[in-house]
């Protein structure tokens, strides 16, 4: 998706470094169409066959989903969005698989029907180091009718469901999360605190500091690629930083126990956790 130019709405003063709350998220953030609770046990094509639902992490060890602890939602107005999760440290190498699935409700007005289409899916091989995986999505998959074209992942305002499940070296589930996503159009964002001076709003992002980014981007609850930035600046600057990340960390529903144990991890390795792509 192109950032086109948007209408910028300007407020008073340059950027505030402080970061929504979990109330004003849940008051003012962007809402899913569907329901976000963890219900199915089930995701497309998994390795070992069905498992269980994800739940939230608890203990400090856990695999944790950098997403809003309270409806585990949230939007992006790129075509190629970063999911990031933290891997806790483990004994062997292990296999991350992404899947994610279509969610959409059909017949509302007769209560509704929710429907779960599997479209994609991903695996890498990673080590045995603890830290922030950052997974990147294509922008684009092989049609499935017609397999020599290409078609966008992720349809606007619809909602995705996403699973991250990693197995050991024998192929256990050892750890399965879940988000949800919405690719949407960049004038459906109110865009809050822009330089009203920069009326394209790439043009205004491209000029700011990854710091300065993540706070923008939060600050207007687009929060995928606003965790992205603020993952970004703490690798760059952890003390200019910190402060911000921990609320983004809090906001996922991370007691101050897990929050030490991520940032001790992501001191111990200050990039993102890479992996050799399988699938």
């Amino acid at each position: 998706m192109t950032l086109i130019a948007p209408v910028v709405v300007a407020s008073e003063g340059a950027i505030a470094q402080n970061l929504p709350s979990l109330e004003q998220w849940q008051e003012a953030g962007f809402t899913p169409a569907v329901d976000t609770s963890p219900q199915r046990s089930d995701v497309g094509g998994t390795r070992g066959g069905p498992t269980e639902t994800a739940t939230p992490a608890t203990e400090a060890t856990d695999l944790m989903a950098l997403v809003p602890n309270y409806n585990r939602f949230g939007v992006t107005v790129l075509d190629n969005p970063h999911l990031l999760v933290y891997l806790p440290k483990a004994s062997t190498n292990r296999i991350v698989r992404l899947e994610i699935e279509a969610v959409t409700v059909a017949d509302s007005e007769n209560g509704g029907t929710t429907q779960h289409q599997f479209v994609h899916a991903q695996e890498w091989e990673v080590g045995q180091n603890g830290g922030i995986m950052d997974l990147s999505l294509p922008s684009s998959i092989p049609h499935a009718e017609h397999p020599q074209a290409q078609r966008s992942l992720l349809q606007p305002n619809t909602d995705y469901r996403w699973v991250v499940l990693v197995y050991d070296n024998t192929d256990a589930i050892t750890g399965k999360v879940e988000g949800y996503i919405r690719q949407i159009e960049v004038d459906q964002v109110p865009w809050r605190n822009a330089d009203p001076n920069t009326p394209v709003i790439a043009d205004y992002l491209s000029s700011l500091s990854p710091h300065d980014q993540g706070t923008f981007l939060f600050q207007n609850f687009v929060w995928y690629d606003a965790v992205k930035a603020l993952a970004n600046a703490y690798q760059d600057d952890p003390v200019a930083t910190e402060a911000d990340w921990k609320q983004v960390l809090k906001l996922t529903g991370l007691t101050d126990a897990q929050i030490n144990t991520v940032l001790t991890q992501m001191s111990q390795n200050r990039d993102f956790i890479q992996g050799d792509a399988l699938l």
